[in-house]
């Protein structure tokens, strides 16, 4: 057991920690492993999204590894910059997964819960490695970008193109989550803006909006969805400027319709984290 105190992506959160939990680097990529000591379901994957880390998903852990193995993985992209990052597309992405799947587990099936581009690049393990994935959850993922999505992705390609870190990571902030949260956070701010730009890269996060961010039209969410057989549920906020139509991407993977986390932002799992992790329990069961 061990007591942490974390900087997740713009929130401080106490934690304990009632399992083993190991921070490893398999095949490149930081991964945290809690193992937990009766499992009675098969092992969990969070997938985090674009400019988060592993410190963002911690404080999730002790609810969702009481009965099953949890891996928070840090996609291509994340974190310090790789010289080895030459292709971080979501299949690029997907294979990278399964191979740090294959040394951990063999071939098990997992269970799989994806936050934006980490929710992205669970479809496409899906659709690369149907056999590995029984059940998917998403949140913060829709059929399509909205409007508002499609200028912020623009606005950021442009900072980071810029080498200009700090302003992309105010932007992001400011379009992850709602109104009335920030305002709740409004002094911490400055503290997830410094997180940000301690843990990444221009160079990663570049390379994820230029090659991970509806840049090959097989690969976007709605071709994904035409291809992708697994069960699942979809949890969204209400207030997500950055996606459009959840119910018809719902209704695209034949699943029931999405949860709708009411005033929340695109960050459900940071804005309601209670919720989300229901959520993720009774879909994933």
């Amino acid at each position: 057991m061990g007591r942490w105190f974390l900087l997740g992506w713009f929130l401080c959160v106490p934690m304990i920690v009632t399992a083993l939990s190991t921070i490893q680097y398999i095949h490149q990529q930081r991964c945290l492993l809690t193992e937990c000591q009766e499992p009675r379901l098969p092992p969990l994957v969070l997938l985090p999204g674009m400019a988060q880390s592993i410190a963002a998903w911690e404080s999730h852990v002790p609810a969702l590894a009481k009965d099953r193995h949890v891996l928070i993985y840090e996609p291509m992209g994340i974190g310090p910059y790789q010289e080895t990052w030459s292709d971080v597309s979501l299949p690029a992405q997907a294979d990278r997964l399964e191979e740090i799947l294959q040394t951990i587990w063999g071939n098990e099936a997992v269970h799989v819960t994806g936050f934006s581009l980490g929710g992205r690049i669970g479809m496409a393990l899906g659709c690369q490695h149907p056999e590995r994935l029984p059940k998917l959850h998403l949140a913060g993922v829709s059929l399509e970008r909205s409007d508002a999505g499609q200028l912020q992705l623009l606005g950021w390609l442009d900072h980071l193109q810029h080498e200009n870190l700090r302003a992309f990571a105010w932007s992001a902030i400011l379009a992850t989550y709602s109104p009335a949260y920030l305002m709740q956070h409004k002094k911490k701010i400055p503290l997830w803006v410094d997180s940000i730009c301690q843990t990444h890269s221009v160079q990663g996060l570049r390379l994820l909006l230029e090659q991970a961010h509806d840049h090959d039209p097989a690969w976007s969410v709605v071709a994904m969805a035409q291809r992708l057989h697994v069960s699942g549920h979809l949890c969204v906020g209400e207030n997500d400027i950055l996606g459009h139509d959840a119910a018809g991407l719902a209704n695209a993977l034949g699943w029931d319709a999405p949860t709708i986390v009411p005033a929340a932002g695109h960050a459900v799992p940071m804005e309601a984290g209670r919720l989300w992790r229901e959520d993720v329990k009774n879909t994933l069961r």
